[in-house]
């Protein structure tokens, strides 16, 4: 018993002292390999760029990304495409790259979002190699 105690104290005393207490006031996020959120808003509209020109380097990557949600209708496809614009203040590059999500439920149009998803790419009609993101985790920011 008295071997018990000692293991569980030492226990108790390596959590403390290794801070593995939970942040309360943080929100758990989804691991990612590219989070832009982290560059300036022309980096992180070069790196979609990058994505967009060369998205085999992407595919099935976890992107973390801000911008603006705007949708437009497709008439060659017969449905709408759920855009995010990146953000950048600065105006010189705006880059966009398409949402997806499985249940359809997306945010009102100009939506400001922050968005983690999977990279990948489809073809649908006429057009081939259409990149994506598939939405893992959106919220609406203020």
């Amino acid at each position: 018993m008295k071997k018990l105690l000692t293991i569980l104290t030492l226990c108790l005393i390596l959590c403390v002292a290794s801070g593995c207490k939970e942040d309360e006031s943080a929100t758990p996020k989804v691991p990612v390999d590219y989070d832009l959120t982290k560059y300036t808003a022309q980096i992180a509209s070069a790196t979609v760029t990058d994505m967009n020109e060369h998205p085999e380097k992407y595919v099935g990557k976890t992107i973390r990304l801000r911008g603006t949600l705007m949708p437009e209708f497709f008439e060659e496809l017969d449905r709408d495409i759920n855009w995010v614009l990146i953000d950048d203040d600065s105006g010189c590059c705006f880059q966009y790259i398409e949402i997806k999500k499985n249940d359809g439920d997306y945010p009102p149009d100009n939506s400001k979002i922050e968005i983690t998803g999977t990279f990948g790419l489809y073809s649908e009609g006429i057009y081939s190699n259409l990149s994506y993101l598939a939405v893992k985790d959106l919220s609406i920011r203020g």
